[in-house]
This record gives structure tokens, C-alpha cells and sequence, in this order.
């Protein structure tokens, strides 16, 4: 049943960004076609704005991803949807198991296109060969920390959703307060553990003092790796909340 629920959920969120990824690739191909004719005044406008149009859409990817996972989660388990879906041969935990690897299969997908397209449609600029050689390795932990971020941003709305609804009034605002503080708190967390670090390792003092030298590459990746540890256990402990309350009941709208 997860497969075809898998499946279900996949179609119905890969539907809008279908518009995203086209703009993303054909953008990204013009850029390189521009690119690699002569330069003059308008052969230079047009490589800028479809680089521009690149980067612009892969974010605007990631954006529509998140509200779509938000308002397809709403209108699946508390909208109309929601008495269908609360009538099937499945468990509550089922149903949040696929919403939460649609979130991660759609994740990943847009930064994998996302980065692919700017690095081909910025290729000259910067210069791929010396990059590939001295920067793949903290790029891909960039990468990593980065697309982690975004599935514990759609964790805390997600959570923010089953919280708010919990409530007999003003449930959508509520969403978005609770989300967004459950985002706050563990910010504040993260910042407050990465100052404890500091504390003990004087190689992390740079983070809250400016006047501290940057330090190498093995300590970037070492910070690097502790902050993917971090939002690995922050969305592990979200989705743990999230099937708890979920256990408790649905009230439907």
C-alpha cells in the first residue's frame, strides 16, 4: 500500500514542478549556447539573464516544492481528502511515511538538477576542471548540509500543520506560527550548541568572532559534517513527533 500511496503523492507534487525543471534546463542550455558564441553587447545580456533565470527557478523549485508538500498534507489528511484518506486499509503512520519520502525523493531531485544546471550554465566562469579538483569534496558536504536544510524546513511545517489542527479555530495561521517557531528553536539550538563548540575548540572561535581568521578546509568539513549530523537528528526527532500526534487522533475541518 505505501507503494501505490508513494506513487499517488509523487504524481501529484512532481505535476507543478514539471514547469519549474523545464524553465531550469532550457534556461540552463541557452546560457551555455550564449556563452559559447562571440561576445558582444547582446550575446552578453541574454548568457547573464538565462544564468539568472537558472539559479531564480531552481529556488523557485524548492519554494513550490515546500508549499505544495505543506497544502497537499493539509488537504490529504485534514481537508475533504481527508475523509477518504482516513477510511482506507492504512495506518496514519503509512500515510506520513509517504508524504515524508515524497518530501525527500522531491528534495532531492530539484538540488540534483538545481546544481547540475548551474554548474553547466556557469562552467566557464568557474572554470570546472580546477573546481572539480580542489572543491568537490566541501561542495558535495555543502551540497549534503544544504539539502537536509530543506527537508527539516518541511519537516517543521509539516509539524506545524498537525499542531495547528489541533485547534477548533484559526488552524491555518496556527500552522504557520508553530511551524515556523518549531524552525526558530531548533535554530536557536543549533547556534547555541555551536557556541558551546567554541568553547572547547578555539579552531570554531571564528563563528562569533569576526576578527578570527578563517579557518582551513578539514575544519570546514568538520563543521560541515556536525551540521548534517544536526539536522539529520532534528528531522529524525520531527518525524517521530509528528507520527506521535498523529497517533492521538485527526480532526477533520
Amino acid at each position: 500500500m505505501l507503494g501505490k500511496l508513494l506513487k499517488y503523492d509523487l504524481k501529484a507534487i512532481y505535476k507543478p514542478l514539471s514547469i519549474f525543471y523545464g524553465i531550469v534546463i532550457v534556461s540552463m542550455f541557452l546560457s551555455h549556447y550564449f556563452d559559447a558564441i562571440d561576445t558582444n553587447g547582446f550575446t552578453f545580456f541574454c548568457r547573464e539573464f538565462f544564468r539568472g533565470t537558472t539559479v531564480g527557478f531552481s529556488l523557485g523549485a524548492i519554494i513550490n516544492n515546500a508549499m505544495n508538500i505543506w497544502a497537499y498534507f493539509r488537504q490529504n489528511l485534514y481537508g475533504d481528502r481527508g475523509y477518504l484518506m482516513n477510511t482506507l486499509p492504512v495506518s496514519r503512520n503509512t500515510l506520513l511515511l509517504s508524504k515524508f519520502l515524497t518530501a525527500l525523493i522531491t528534495s532531492l531531485t530539484i538540488v540534483i538538477i538545481g546544481v547540475i544546471a548551474i554548474v553547466l550554465a556557469y562552467g566557464a566562469a568557474l572554470n570546472l576542471p580546477d573546481f572539480i579538483n580542489n572543491s568537490l569534496a566541501l561542495t558535495f558536504q555543502i551540497i549534503l548540509v544544504f539539502y537536509l536544510e530543506i527537508v527539516f524546513v518541511m519537516q517543521c511545517g509539516i509539524s506545524g500543520v498537525i499542531i495547528g489542527h489541533k485547534f477548533n479555530y484559526n488552524k491555518i495561521a496556527l500552522s504557520v506560527v508553530f511551524g515556523f517557531g518549531i524552525f526558530v528553536i531548533a535554530n536557536v539550538l543549533t547556534i547555541v550548541l555551536a557556541f558551546i563548540w567554541s568553547c572547547f575548540d578555539s579552531n570554531l572561535s571564528w563563528l562569533f568572532d569576526s576578527s578570527t581568521i578563517i579557518p582551513d578546509l578539514n575544519i570546514m568539513q568538520n563543521l560541515l559534517t556536525a551540521g548534517a549530523i544536526v539536522y539529520a537528528v532534528y528531522i529524525a526527532g520531527l518525524y517521530t513527533l509528528n507520527a506521535h500526534l498523529l497517533k492521538r487522533g485527526i480532526d477533520l475541518d
